[in-house]
């Protein structure tokens, strides 16, 4: 482990865990390099704070860092100011909605809503509501941000869990949820009974809705999967929910993953909780612990956090997140959505005319090989640069 990845653990345990010395700096530090890690992990802004005051830190170093956060937080109180806005329209249209992940679960997980990277607003409302919120966003000048969205034959929502839309101007960008993660993620819990099980926070002076402990708790786990356990600032925000978590919850935790398949990545995450130094009950860690692909999964995971190149391990990073899905079934369907199922970024790639989308199925493995292909030509040119 490098002393800057050593570093950044250990900012990521004194968030969650409130204990400042878990932040030591060690001898020698590349700043340079752990600005980018952190900024890499999402973790600027946190980093920042675990480390204010500490005589060791160079001023050049807290200089850098507090410019990162107040980039960030700067962003932060304009997407929330954007946002509130926004949910109030939908109020008035009497459209029950709830704001996942930004600016308002980084206020109730660290405390501050500046300490959180985002780069759009997600909510979660139900599937019937979906037209009418696109049309209320529409008259702030929101549109759909893929063009194949855009037209009268658009691909049908069966099969989809969001929409994205983007204000061309200000170039925000809104996700509309009707699932809590998508088709492929296995987590089939819709709108519906996550909104019946939220409760409200206060938010600059506002109300929003909030998932309940599990929900927040199952929706990070997940969320941190589908990005296959790359950021550390997704591993520190679970860990900021699971210490929500009573000891009657965590055994609802147990057998709500079961009941969703989703087990096997639950234990992923608590596995890499555990590295982070969160406590949890032994009963949790033991299952955990025996399970053997997801402690190869998250060793893998582990490693990699010190990788600068996200997309050089993208492919087979899917495939490991694949191995993750509870039953072999699962994991074929899983790898099979990666390789062939289309997506928004698909649409954007090759634009047909709606007669011939079948051939996206045909067209996504094209552009995943060739993004393999362009990940394994910059290793080669970066091991030739280094040789």
């Amino acid at each position: 482990m490098t002393p800057e990845l050593g570093l950044l653990l250990g900012c990521a345990r004194a968030t969650i865990t409130g204990d400042r010395a878990a932040a030591t700096i060690p001898e020698p530090v590349d700043w340079q390099r752990f600005a980018a890690l952190a900024t890499r992990h999402g973790m600027a802004a946190l980093a920042r704070r675990a480390l204010a005051g500490d005589p060791s830190l160079p001023p050049e170093a807290e200089r850098s860092l507090a410019d990162l956060a107040r980039q960030i937080g700067g962003r932060s109180l304009s997407y929330s100011q954007t946002l509130l806005a926004i949910l109030q329209d939908l109020r008035e249209a009497r459209i029950t909605v709830m704001p996942l992940k930004g600016p308002v679960w980084a206020q109730e997980l660290y405390g501050d809503l500046a300490t959180r990277q985002f780069s759009d607003l997600d909510m979660l409302l139900h599937l019937e509501d979906v037209p009418r919120a696109e049309a209320v966003l529409a008259e702030r000048g929101f549109i759909p941000a893929y063009e194949p969205d855009r037209r009268s034959s658009r691909p049908p929502m069966r099969g989809r869990h969001h929409l994205v839309l983007m204000e061309p101007g200000s170039g925000v960008i809104v996700e509309l949820h009707w699932l809590l993660a998508g088709p492929k993620e296995g987590l089939r819990a819709d709108a519906g009974e996550v909104l019946s099980r939220a409760g409200e926070v206060g938010f600059l002076g506002d109300t929003v809705l909030l998932p309940c402990p599990l929900d927040l708790f199952f929706y990070l786990a997940v969320h941190a999967a589908s990005h296959r356990w790359s950021r550390i600032e997704h591993i520190c925000a679970l860990g900021a929910a699971a210490t929500r978590l009573s000891g009657g919850e965590w055994t609802a935790v147990q057998a709500a993953a079961s009941r969703y398949r989703v087990q096997r990545r639950v234990w992923v995450a608590v596995l890499l909780l555990e590295r982070l130094g969160v406590t949890l009950p032994g009963a949790v860690r033991e299952a955990a612990a025996a399970d053997g692909i997801a402690s190869e999964v998250a060793s893998a995971a582990y490693i990699g956090w010190d990788e600068e190149d996200l997309r050089a391990a993208a492919l087979r990073d899917a495939f490991a997140h694949a191995r993750t899905m509870d039953g072999t079934v699962s994991a074929a369907r899983r790898g099979l959505a990666y390789l062939l199922e289309p997506d928004e970024v698909d649409w954007s790639w090759v634009r047909l005319p709606r007669p011939l989308y079948p051939l996206y199925w045909a067209l996504r493995p094209v552009r995943l090989g060739s993004a393999a292909a362009r990940a394994a030509s910059r290793r080669v040119l970066r091991r030739d640069a280094g040789a």
